[in-house]
């Protein structure tokens, strides 16, 4: 696994489809987002395509993405962590009258 692109959204964004790039995908190969099985589709031996929903993406947090092959090519590739960014918290602090 080489490359997630978008390699990070915020939170609370709209769903969207979330390409993988590596080598050597063989067909019927998972993708694990956070170690769980998520459904994706193996495009190429070198892209796999996988639809995350608004509810996936709801909250902030680092999601690593893996990929694992069936056998007999079984193997785990390396993980990459997609960055899903929480808003930004804003500090309000009261107005004083002088």
């Amino acid at each position: 696994l080489s490359s997630l692109t978008p390699p990070a959204t915020d939170a609370g964004a709209a769903g969207f489809v979330l390409a993988l790039t590596g080598t050597n995908f063989a067909p019927g190969a998972t993708v694990l987002w956070d170690g769980q099985p998520i459904s994706g589709t193996v495009v190429s031996a070198n892209s796999i395509q996988v639809p995350l929903s608004a509810a996936r993406l709801e909250v902030g947090q680092v999601v690593s993405v893996a990929v694992t092959n069936p056998d007999p090519s079984a193997g785990l590739s390396n993980t990459i962590n997609f960055v899903i960014a929480a808003p930004e918290q804003k500090s309000f602090l009261p107005m004083i009258d002088r």
